[in-house]
């Protein structure tokens, strides 16, 4: 155990200490796209990473976790009203 050593247990010791003080959040939204629209509402970002992206969202079981599931491939203003509406509901 050389200082390297310490100072790495506690940080990775600090960084657990952060993640057990994380609460549940009160409302999940997730906002849920086809691959292609996202890859093109996102023309700065290398397609492979966007859709590196979706797979790990379309790849959970959402039924099995508290979340509502929003289609994000409508317009901007209609997928804000439904989160808005979401929200206003858990309140």
């Amino acid at each position: 155990g050389g200082i390297v050593a310490r100072i790495v247990r506690r940080l990775a010791a600090l960084e657990e200490r952060y993640y057990r003080a994380l609460t549940a959040p009160d409302v999940l939204i997730v906002l849920r796209v086809d691959p292609e629209i996202a890859v093109a509402r996102k023309p700065e970002e290398a397609p492979e990473f966007v859709r590196a992206r979706w797979r790990e969202i379309w790849d959970v079981d959402w039924d099995a976790v508290p979340a509502h599931v929003v289609d994000a491939s409508r317009s901007a203003a209609e997928v804000l009203s439904d989160a808005k509406a979401l929200v206003w509901s858990e309140l």
